[in-house]
This record gives structure tokens, sequence and C-alpha cells, in this order.
């Protein structure tokens, strides 16, 4: 017998707004109060954790400081999903978030 496919809950990686600014779910461009961009941030929230890493422009560059936010974004949904998985096998059918997703 097969089992069925394990419905995972992630976060989304849905469609982007009119106001993202990289092209990527969940990575946007912070501006400063000058107006001036200060930093590339990828964001993930899971239920009610939020996960966050801002990569900024002066250390990095604007084109490496976006190049690793996706990266980072990238991290964040695979392990929400290696979470799920987990948490699947084990027979729990909680959502997300997961005590050991915060870090």
């Amino acid at each position: 017998m097969v089992d069925p496919p394990i419905a995972l809950r992630v976060p989304s990686t849905g469609f982007t707004n009119s106001s993202n600014t990289s092209g990527v779910s969940g990575v946007h461009l912070r501006i400063g109060r000058n107006g001036v961009p200060q930093a590339w941030v990828a964001r993930t929230r899971v239920g009610n954790i939020t996960q966050f890493q801002a990569f900024v422009i002066s250390k990095y560059g604007d084109a490496r400081a976006k190049a690793l936010a996706i990266v980072e974004r990238e991290k964040h949904l695979k392990k929400a999903a290696t979470l799920a998985r987990a948490d699947a096998k084990k027979g729990n059918d909680s959502t997300l978030p997961f005590p050991a997703f915060i870090d």
C-alpha cells in the first residue's frame, strides 16, 4: 500500500506584490529615512515566528547583498520544509511554527 503524499505546511513562495523590489517573494530592499537604500532583507514568516536577515549594501555592495538575501530566503524555506516533513513523519498533523524553527 502506498502512503498518500505528505501535505507540507510551509511559507508561501507565492506571488510578489506590486511593491516588491527584488522580484523574489520574501526579499525586499530596505530604504533609509533619507531615501537611500540600506540593505536587502530576506524575511520568512511561519505562524507567529519571523526569521529575517539583512545584508547591508555598504558592506556587500548592491548586487551581492541582493544575491545573499535571495540565498538566505531559500535557506529559510528549505528549513521550514524539512521541519514540516520531520513533523509529518512523526505522525503529527500540527501546523508550523515548530519550536526548533527558532534559532
